[in-house]
């Protein structure tokens, strides 16, 4: 049985005590012979050969993880171990499960796509530690998932301001947060939604407020969803041959990073190039007082350009570009060369790339 179409529904059902191994490609493209297997009653097993460029269809069609079966809300991760052997470095491919208690997103979710500006925030009276906020009007966040309801987990107090709520492209109203006394874990929740489609949730800062209130701030705690199977996305290192270079770009380790490194380049014209499916990407980068400027190309049509600088070093600084359309998409970053009046350079860096997989 080869890995097509009709295999990914197989694939997603796999249940996780029936999954015994994944043996895989090296990220160089050097190869063992792989085959999956699920085990069958009475101890035989079901096998996938490969045939050329059976991991990278794989890869495409499934994302990083196996759907467990029914009643389990939990994704598998497929998750990179490598050995060597006589012909090289052999990967590994072995589930890793990732289990979100109670159906809860935290503020750091991939699943979570940001646009606008938000800073992260430390107190321990939040779900987790840590949320996001902003004050500054037109700025969104939006989670896509399948369940019958959804709960958004927020904060109130006295420099909070009024958030725009959408569910499904229905406008819910507007919710003032402002309260003379800080409260965490408050919360409003929409249900009553169809639990077989998929559902998005969308909250947006107005950057209004009411007259006693000090600011505009909509908080970002957590999304509580019951009853969702969600795919998460796939992150693609800077490392990860499926983003193509071009310029002298340097490997360098920050602080910070999603696993460590950044690319790195302040010439002028160097860029890096990632191609994706289904309408869906983020950029995860860095600011810092020496970053310059980048222009975002789309689909090889200007999207935007970013300013990275910053006063202060800032990893894992994500850009998400959305609603693109289903199908094949590219998403190039380009080194302008160019930096605003307080940077002391122009680098622009690459952390990563997540998409819901990728278009090799």
């Amino acid at each position: 049985m080869f890995v097509d179409r009709t295999s990914r529904l197989i694939l997603r059902q796999l249940r996780l005590d029936q999954l015994m191994i994944v043996t895989s490609e090296t990220r160089t493209g050097i190869v063992t012979t792989p085959t999956l297997h699920n085990q069958e009653p009475g101890g035989g097993s079901v096998g996938i050969r490969r045939r050329p460029g059976w991991f990278a269809r794989l890869r495409k069609l499934i994302g990083p993880q196996l759907m467990v079966g029914l009643g389990i809300a939990t994704a598998v991760v497929l998750g990179w171990t490598q050995a060597p052997d006589a012909h090289g470095q052999q990967a590994t491919l072995t589930p890793t499960p990732l289990v979100r208690p109670g159906g809860r997103f935290e503020e750091t979710d991939l699943l979570l796509l940001y646009s606008g500006s938000w800073t992260q925030m430390a107190d321990q009276r939040a779900s987790g530690g840590v949320y996001r906020r902003s004050n500054v009007q037109g700025s969104q966040v939006q989670l896509t998932f399948p369940g019958p309801n959804v709960k958004w987990i927020t904060s109130r107090g006295p420099d909070r301001g009024i958030a725009r709520v959408w569910v499904d492209n229905e406008d819910k109203g507007t919710f003032d947060l402002y309260s003379p006394g800080e409260e965490f874990g408050f919360s409003r929740e929409w249900g009553g939604m169809n639990g077989e489609t998929i559902h998005t949730i969308r909250v947006e800062v107005t950057g209004q407020r009411n007259g006693a209130a000090q600011n505009a701030y909509v908080d970002i705690d957590s999304f509580t969803i019951v009853g969702a199977y969600v795919a998460e996305p796939m992150r693609f290192e800077n490392t990860d041959p499926t983003i193509l270079y071009g310029g002298a770009w340097q490997v360098l380790p920050v602080n910070g990073a999603s696993q460590g490194t950044v690319h790195r380049i302040n010439t002028s014209g160097a860029t890096a190039q990632f191609n994706f499916n289904n309408g869906t990407v983020q950029w995860m980068t860095t600011k810092g007082p020496n970053r310059g400027i980048a222009r975002i190309l789309i689909d090889n049509k200007f999207y935007e350009v970013q300013d990275l600088y910053a006063p202060s070093e800032q990893a894992a600084q994500v850009f998400a570009y959305q609603s693109l359309g289903e199908g094949p998409h590219q998403i190039r970053i380009e080194v302008t060369g160019t930096r605003s009046g307080p940077a002391t350079d122009s680098f622009v860096d690459i952390d990563a790339f997540i998409a819901p997989s990728a278009n090799a």
